[in-house]
């Protein structure tokens, strides 16, 4: 698994947060009483993002549709979309972030069951993020 490196303890304690780069995603770090934890920095419900919401110690409240996450298991108290949580290490006052896209076969299934769970639901906005997570798995031909 590739290792990115976020920044040092000094940087994380003077801006609050850090932003670091992989690929096309954005990660955010944070630290709480827990320890330090990175998460997709682009809130699942509308890709707001995060480094722009509230944090509660291990809570992060995106600022534009007030969905909760926590910050160690990306679980979304609102019954929305989690957050994708990336392993931290720390190395001597370094932050890195253990980086790895997912395998598209196990997005597309689990975007799948999203569609699924939301036509059952009559949910639009739950088929919208189903159908472009499955639409951005899929790899495209323009060459």
């Amino acid at each position: 698994m590739q290792k990115i490196l976020a920044g040092t303890l000094q940087d994380l304690e003077i801006k609050g947060r850090l932003i670091v780069k992989s690929g096309k995603r954005q990660i955010l770090v944070l630290r709480s009483s827990k320890g330090i934890h990175a998460v997709d920095h682009r809130c699942p419900h509308e890709g707001y993002p995060l480094s722009q919401g509230v944090q509660n110690d291990c809570v992060l409240t995106c600022a534009y549709h007030n969905w909760k996450f926590d910050l160690q298991t990306g679980q979304n108290s609102v019954g929305g979309d989690g957050l994708k949580i990336w392993p931290v290490e720390l190395r001597d006052q370094q932050i890195f972030v253990s980086v790895a896209e997912p395998n598209p076969l196990e997005v597309q299934k689990e975007a799948v069951g999203q569609v699924e769970e939301a036509l059952d639901q009559r949910n639009a906005g739950l088929l919208m993020r189903g159908l472009a997570r499955y639409s951005n798995s899929v790899p495209t031909d323009r060459g």
